[in-house]
């Protein structure tokens, strides 16, 4: 399993970074890689914008890039959120998985 964090930065007060989030992916000879992978990728990287909302935008950081040292010490300061897997972040930020979409619920 490997770390994934994400930053949550809110949209609608002037992008200001307020969490991040941190869960657990499977590496590749592990069960769930593929699905976890396809999720994963579809929802930062994909063309539809999924990982944007109204209000929040969510932006995977510190898997392979090095931070700088600026974004070392702002997100010293943010508090972090640990979810079990990826399903449970989608749970979290309200993301409906049939539609899509996230819902804004924050």
């Amino acid at each position: 399993m490997r770390t994934v964090i994400v930053r949550q930065i809110d949209l609608k007060d002037g992008c200001k970074h307020i969490m991040l989030h941190e869960f657990l992916v499977p590496e590749f000879d592990d069960n769930g890689f593929y699905r976890t992978a396809v999720s994963l990728n579809a929802f930062f990287f994909g063309t539809k914008k999924r990982n944007w909302s109204e209000k929040y935008l969510f932006v995977k950081v510190y898997e392979f890039d090095v931070p700088s040292d600026y974004e070392i010490e702002r997100d010293k300061k943010l508090p972090i959120k640990i979810h079990k897997d990826l399903l449970a972040f989608f749970e979290h930020i309200g993301y409906d998985r049939k539609k899509k979409k996230i819902k804004d619920i924050h």
